[in-house]
């Protein structure tokens, strides 16, 4: 019942967990999820201001400056909008495809750097292997992401118009 959650929810020790996630803005407003596992913190999408992406994961007990990468899905603002302002505001890395980096235009902005992520080649974060995966979708090459660690995994999708063999796979 609600005392569990709250026992869990209060529980500070976290070794039994090896993947956790928490959906800090979902939706048209924008879409921000941070993904911990193995002692890393990463965030898969950054739609929100960078204002308001730092007050969320401070709420949540994480320091914006130690997240080890943020992934983007896709160049649309309510996944990308505080993006390159976070990233220069912080010193974290962003990650995504090459239509992401190319559509963004982010060739002339300067912030902490950009990482190509290629379509289904695993990378490695920490403890943290995270995958693009394509998906159909109105954006340059937009992904769904895979990540794992240890025997955990996350699948994290968002914005396609079908769901096709290969995404199940």
């Amino acid at each position: 019942g609600r005392q569990g959650q709250r026992a869990f929810a209060q529980r500070p020790d976290q070794r039994g967990v090896s993947l956790r996630f928490r959906v800090l803005g979902s939706g048209s407003t924008g879409n921000a999820t941070l993904v911990e596992g193995g002692g890393v913190s990463i965030l898969l999408d950054a739609g929100l201001g960078p204002r308001d992406l730092a007050e969320r994961l401070q709420s949540v007990g994480v320091d914006p400056a130690s997240l080890a990468a943020v992934f983007l899905s896709h160049e649309h603002q309510d996944h990308a909008r505080g993006a390159v302002s976070f990233s220069r505001k912080w010193g974290v890395r962003l990650c995504g495809s090459r239509g992401t980096y190319a559509a963004m235009g982010l060739g002339a902005e300067e912030f902490a750097g950009y990482d190509v992520l290629e379509a289904e080649a695993p990378r490695a974060i920490g403890e943290l292997t995270v995958r693009g995966v394509p998906v159909p979708h109105d954006a340059a090459g937009p992904y769904a992401f895979v990540v794992a660690n240890g025997g955990a995994t996350l699948g994290h999708a968002t914005d396609f118009g079908h769901v096709g063999r290969s995404f199940v796979d």
